[in-house]
């Protein structure tokens, strides 16, 4: 009989989820960026282990949201606390008794779900100061289990994968044995797009960058995408754009081998950037 199992991961801004949810499924499907707020839509990615289906849900990170765009990402991902059997707090170990992830555990607090506790990133600090920080927060007796990883160097995925196997349910499977992910092929290569845009920029450019794809043609053995790069302003064109055009080009070019291996095809890809940010982006 068939399982599955639907995991939730939730935490502040680059705790690390998107590197978990890609090393789990052994993929790429999440972008991942030095960036906070790089992850602004909930992603479902899937991975098959034996009998078992494991559908694993990425979410934008929890923060202090201000703006009405903001408010929506978090409201997002905390609603998908509703859709998990199994809900993962994940915090960076270098952070997890700081002001910010006091607030996340007291809003944890006041919602009636069960969770367990990931604390990343244990290569960044020392393992008396880790074992502290695992004491302190198991005293909140809120987490059914703790889990330490660094989700960078794989170390402990494979300890967090068997617990997902073991509280697996009888169930059939949602999505087919070929899936990876849920998100249409056209997502999936505008985030290609905006993470090569972060790693280009660095801090310089704010992260409410739009792609639209624009069209999409297959001809022979090549895609032919045309994307725009929407931004707010001038000065956020002139940076994407970069002196003679140079940071736009190392955008396309890491966008296009990157694409080739999501499309299974070779690409042209044509980019513009373009004033006109949907006003909700611009918040």
């Amino acid at each position: 009989m068939r399982k599955t199992n639907w995991i939730a991961f939730i935490g502040l801004p680059n705790v690390g989820k998107s590197t978990l949810v890609n090393q789990l499924v052994g993929e790429k499907v999440s972008i991942i960026t030095p960036k906070a707020q790089t992850t602004i839509q909930s992603l479902r990615a899937i991975k098959i282990d034996g009998d078992t289906q494991l559908v694993f849900i990425d979410t934008p990170g929890i923060f202090s949201a201000k703006t009405p765009r903001e408010k929506q990402m978090v409201k997002l991902a905390w609603q998908k606390l509703a859709e998990a059997d199994v809900i993962c707090i994940m915090v960076d170990a270098q952070k997890a008794l700081d002001e910010s992830t006091n607030l996340l555990m007291q809003q944890l607090k006041k919602r009636s779900f069960s969770y367990n506790l990931i604390i990343n990133k244990i290569d960044k600090i020392a393992k008396p100061q880790l074992l502290h920080i695992a004491a302190k927060l198991d005293q909140l007796r809120i987490f059914e289990n703790i889990f330490m990883i660094s989700a960078l160097k794989k170390d402990g995925i494979d300890k967090l994968n068997e617990y997902f196997l073991k509280t697996a349910r009888l169930s059939e499977w949602f999505f087919t044995e070929d899936e990876i992910t849920d998100a249409p092929l056209y997502f999936l290569v505008s985030e290609t797009i905006r993470e090569k845009i972060f790693f280009n920029t660095h801090n310089e450019l704010p992260y409410n960058v739009k792609i639209e794809i624009v069209s999409w043609k297959k001809k022979k053995d090549m895609t032919i995408i045309h994307a725009n790069i929407l931004v707010k302003n001038e000065s956020h064109k002139k940076i994407i754009i970069g002196k003679s055009g140079e940071i736009l080009k190392k955008i396309g070019t890491q966008s296009r081998k990157e694409i080739e291996r999501l499309v299974g095809t070779k690409i042209f890809l044509e980019t513009h950037v373009k004033i006109g940010l949907p006003k909700f982006w611009h918040s």
